[in-house]
């Protein structure tokens, strides 16, 4: 038990006192007040552990302050399962501390403050809604391109940031077995295609196609770009051994040259 206030008792018994009410754990709590002629009496005072945001829906990256009554000591904010902020309650057990929303998908998500006795939790809302379509630009429809294509589209911005996933099909539906190439997690509105990678020559009759989407950070994903369409010209490469074959000749023919030029030098000086 722990005293709290004294007073003197006025005409007739009456008592008035005012008392801060200390830190308690969430609940009934017994207020007893007695004299010194052994006279009490007793109350019911209720201690009510409350949480809440100042936002209760945004992006990620969004600053949030979570405020709290009826902790005491160490609170632990935790986002999810992820730990994003810690308080200390004052002696009235109320606390305040700000965390900034971590990299989650769409939708509710948990956030709960504990202490060594309370867990309390309210929800936070992620924003759901997908990223803008992706405008392609280059290469231009049926063009004619290199095997290291360079792909490039619009930009899109989102308060959660953009990722952007390409692919490229030989079919203009993108249908299972005809995707070439897929690169995920692109962070540029621009692509191009590295050595070792290279797409294989094509027909303008039987062109490649691709297409971009984009993801934001909380997973949320447009819908894919309309398909764009090139064709990989075909490129005469010698093989090696041709190249070091027409070396050797071209080193031949001017040691050739040489020897024939002085020879002729040689015999016009008789």
């Amino acid at each position: 038990m722990v005293a709290l206030a004294t007073t003197t008792a006025g005409d007739g018994g009456a008592v008035v006192a005012t008392f801060d009410v200390p830190v308690s754990t969430r609940g009934e709590h017994t207020v007893t007040v007695s004299d010194s002629m052994g006279n009490s009496e007793t109350a019911t005072f209720t201690i009510v552990t409350d949480v809440s945001l100042n936002l209760t829906t945004g992006n990620i990256g969004t600053e949030v302050t979570i405020s709290g009554t009826g902790f005491s000591g160490a609170v632990t904010i935790k986002y999810d399962e992820i730990a994003v902020a810690t308080a200390t309650a004052d002696a009235s057990g109320a606390f305040s501390a700000t965390f900034t929303v971590p990299t989650s998908t769409g939708g509710e998500h948990t956030v709960t403050a504990s202490d060594s006795t309370n867990v309390l939790q309210t929800t936070f809302t992620m924003e759901s809604e997908a990223p803008s379509t992706v405008v392609l630009l280059l290469p231009e429809a049926d063009s004619k391109e290199k095997a290291g294509v360079y792909f490039d589209w619009k930009d899109v911005t989102d308060p959660s940031g953009v990722t952007y996933t390409l692919q490229i099909a030989t079919d203009e539906n993108f249908t299972e077995g005809s995707i070439l190439l897929e690169k995920e997690g692109l962070t540029e509105s621009e692509y191009t295609i590295p050595e070792g990678e290279e797409l294989q020559p094509t027909k303008k009759e039987a062109p490649c196609y691709w297409r971009v989407k984009a993801i934001d950070g909380a997973s949320n994903e447009s819908e894919w770009s309309a398909a764009g369409s090139f064709y990989i010209s075909f490129a005469f490469a010698l093989p090696d051994w041709a190249k070091y074959t027409l070396i050797g000749l071209g080193v031949v023919l001017v040691g050739f040259l040489g020897f024939w030029m002085g020879r002729r030098t040689a015999y016009s000086s008789f």
